[in-house]
This record gives C-alpha cells, sequence and structure tokens, in this order.
C-alpha cells in the first residue's frame, strides 16, 4: 500500500473488500480509525506518533468529512497539513468512503494529486456481460468453475447486487464440495427463492399480471425483503414505463429511446411491447401517486410498510 490509500465508491461490497484486502496485510499493526466528523489536528498527531501496542500502525479515515462538507478556509489551511504529515508519514493512511465523492470539490482534488483514487461503480443495468465476467471470476476465486447458462442462472437472482452474488456463490462452492463445476440445476436448487422472484415480480408487473404479481409480492415479503425497497423498486419501474410510453408515442425509435434514458435497447426492446399493451400513461401517473400516498402512510406511520405496499400494488394492477 502506498504512503495515502483512497477507496469509494456506492458499490460499497467492493470497497469493503478492498479495504479489508489492504487491512489484512498489516495483521500486527495497531489501527486508529477516525470517523466522521474529526479534528484533522488529531490526526496529524497520530501520523507522526508511534504506537504502544504495536510494532507498525496504520491511520484509517472511514467516511471523513472533508467528503461530504467544504473545509472552511481555515480548515483548508490545516487540511493541507494533513496531507503533508500523510504523505512524509512512517505509517500508511487509509482513507475510504462507502458512497460516491463529488471529485470537483477542493479538498477532493488536493487529495487527488498526491495519490491514486480506487473507485468501484454499480455495474448499469446493461451491463449484462461485465456482470457474467464478475460471476465467473468470484466462482474461480472459491475454486470452481462455472459455464455461462450457469452465470446467466444467477445473474437472472442476484442481478448487479455484487454482495448478493457473492454470498450466492459462497454458498453454491460450499453446496458442490468437491465438484469442480457449479451447474444451472445448482443454482435453480439452492439460491434463495426470495431473490428469484424478483424476477418473477417484474415479469409479472411489466405484463400487469395481478395475480403472479402478488403472488411474487408476497414470497419477497414473507422471505424478509424491506418493503421500503420493493416499493422503490416497484417505483422505478413505473417511472421507467412512463418514460417508454412517453417517448414511444413521440414517434422515437426503440434505440433513440435507448439513448436518450441510458437504458440498454436490447432490455428495451424486450420490455416495450408489454408496456403498450397492458398501460396507458394515465394509468401509470395514477400508480404513481398512488405509491407516493403509500410512501407518506409508511413514513408517518399510519400503515406498517408491507400492508402498505401490498394494498397499494393490489390497487394498481
Amino acid at each position: 500500500m502506498s504512503t495515502i490509500t483512497v477507496v469509494f465508491g456506492e458499490e460499497s461490497f467492493s470497497v469493503e473488500e478492498h479495504v479489508d484486502a489492504l487491512l489484512k496485510d498489516y495483521p500486527s499493526s495497531d489501527r486508529e480509525t477516525f470517523e466522521g466528523v474529526f479534528e484533522l489536528d488529531a490526526v496529524i498527531q497520530s501520523l507522526s506518533t508511534s504506537s504502544l501496542f504495536a510494532s507498525n500502525k496504520i491511520v484509517v479515515l472511514k467516511n471523513p468529512w472533508f467528503f461530504s462538507k467544504a473545509p472552511t478556509d481555515a480548515q483548508l489551511k490545516v487540511y493541507a497539513q494533513f496531507l503533508d504529515a500523510a504523505e512524509s508519514s512512517d505509517f500508511p493512511c487509509l482513507i475510504y468512503q462507502l458512497g460516491s465523492v463529488d471529485q470537483r470539490k477542493k479538498a477532493v482534488t488536493q487529495l487527488k494529486k498526491k495519490t491514486k483514487f480506487h473507485i468501484y461503480q454499480p455495474f448499469k443495468d446493461w451491463e449484462q456481460d461485465k456482470v457474467l465476467d464478475w460471476i465467473k471470476s468470484r466462482a474461480q476465486q472459491c475454486g470452481k468453475t462455472m459455464d455461462h447458462d450457469a452465470a446467466l442462472a444467477l445473474e437472472e437472482i442476484g442481478g448487479t447486487n455484487l454482495r448478493q452474488l457473492a454470498g450466492e456463490l459462497e454458498k453454491c462452492s460450499v453446496y458442490v464440495g468437491n465438484a469442480s463445476t457449479i451447474t444451472r440445476a445448482d443454482i435453480t436448487s439452492l439460491c434463495a427463492p426470495a431473490t428469484t422472484s424478483i424476477f418473477e415480480f417484474n415479469e409479472a408487473m411489466k405484463k400487469r399480471n395481478a395475480s403472479q404479481c402478488l403472488k411474487a409480492l408476497h414470497r419477497l415479503l414473507s422471505h424478509g425483503e424491506d418493503p421500503i425497497r420493493l416499493s422503490g423498486l416497484i417505483v422505478s419501474n413505473l417511472r421507467l414505463y412512463t418514460q417508454l410510453l412517453s417517448l414511444s408515442q413521440e414517434g422515437k425509435s426503440v434505440n433513440d429511446i435507448a439513448k436518450d434514458i441510458g437504458k440498454n435497447a436490447f432490455l428495451l426492446k424486450n420490455v416495450l411491447p408489454d408496456i403498450k399493451r397492458n398501460y396507458s400513461l394515465p394509468d401509470l401517473k395514477n400508480a404513481v401517486i398512488r405509491f407516493a400516498d403509500c410512501d407518506y402512510a409508511i413514513k408517518s406511520g399510519k400503515m406498517k410498510p408491507d400492508v402498505a405496499v401490498k394494498l397499494t400494488m393490489a390497487t394498481i394492477l
């Protein structure tokens, strides 16, 4: 690790793994951690003071305030002293954030002059090939191989959620034991039925199949899925459907729509026919309003989250 290492990004699982790997390089070191709001003078002091309890030390800054709040002029002077201290210290300094960082901020641009940033962002919905490559690579780390069909089956379950995909892969590698390959049959028989029904739910929703949609929603909730997260998924789908219908009615082609909204054209070609058959713009506007009311009912404590989501979903199908 260089004197200063910076890791951040919205793909929190990858950030955490990178950080854990770096910390494992210093197993016998004392670790001094500063999190959130802290005094930079205290960090400077730590960088210049040997540990009393270990032969070495690593200084860790987690979600530091200067990534989210602009320092004052006085704070910037101390911040510059901190950067100099970190660069010249005998101890490594690890700075990381579970989330995005505005690289235009003055404090961030100054830090970037001192070291390379390691940035992890989630895969986009249309980056399926990258997700499949990640799955196969992760399987190899578990000592297993996967063919394309098996990787595709797992991607259908976990989507771009790397934390979930990694957990399912670890479970599968234990399940197959000494076998060298994880198959589609292994994925189908072992991986969480709750996550499998996310795909089923999305398919039923775009087709506006009330019975299948509500059954899938019930399975998701009964297996512990967060109802607020599911509400966000539903609203995200509704907004996508609204964009598709609106732009399609303007006479735009699927390829043009894909460019306008930043989605994969192949994905949209599979979705648009169902949306045209089963939804109208007034339907979708009404549905978004109902889920706004659902959100208010949950946050105001008027309804339990799972009940609110179930009832609201039933009214829009």
